[in-house]
């Protein structure tokens, strides 16, 4: 009985850590086929892993990421906030959800994610530019320029 009883642990465990290579793979195969633009394949890919783990945060960005390549707004937004009700601080997230509000010429909006964007990552130079340009949008020229400026002291 102790055996059979230590064979099906390990066998539990075997098919755990299994399932966790094919989940990775999984992932891994829909950002590779999204950064190819193979579109069908990386949306199979991500459907796979949220069908076997519908929590996953990292299948819906990527999913999401998808569905803004192929101008699927709604599809994108549904996920993206999924994600930013678990995570109200994912960077990813948040700057997909700044990319919607660009969408909508909603540039109040996105001027808002940006900032709450640099508030968590002070550096991160895509949302300076982002922020600049939003601005620039908002006619704030001068603050959009020292915003440029900022951005290439730190690519520099």
């Amino acid at each position: 009985m102790l055996i059979k009883s230590n064979i099906i642990i390990i066998m539990s465990v075997f098919c755990s850590l299994l399932n966790s290579d094919l989940y990775a793979s999984d992932l891994t195969s829909g950002y590779v086929a999204l950064e190819a633009k193979d579109y069908k394949v990386a949306t199979r890919y991500f459907q796979l892993v949220i069908k076997d783990d519908p929590a996953s945060l990292e299948a819906k960005l990527g999913l999401a990421k998808v569905y803004r390549a192929r101008g699927k707004k709604r599809r994108m937004k549904v996920l993206v906030t999924d994600v930013l009700n678990v995570t109200p601080n994912d960077i990813d997230a948040l700057q997909l959800q700044a990319e919607l509000y660009l969408w909508d010429r909603d540039f109040r909006s996105a001027h808002n994610v940006f900032t709450k964007i640099l508030e968590i990552d002070d550096q991160n130079t895509q949302a300076l530019m982002s922020l600049a340009n939003t601005l620039n949008a908002l006619g704030k020229i001068e603050e959009a320029d020292a915003i440029y400026n900022r951005t290439n002291a730190l690519q520099e």
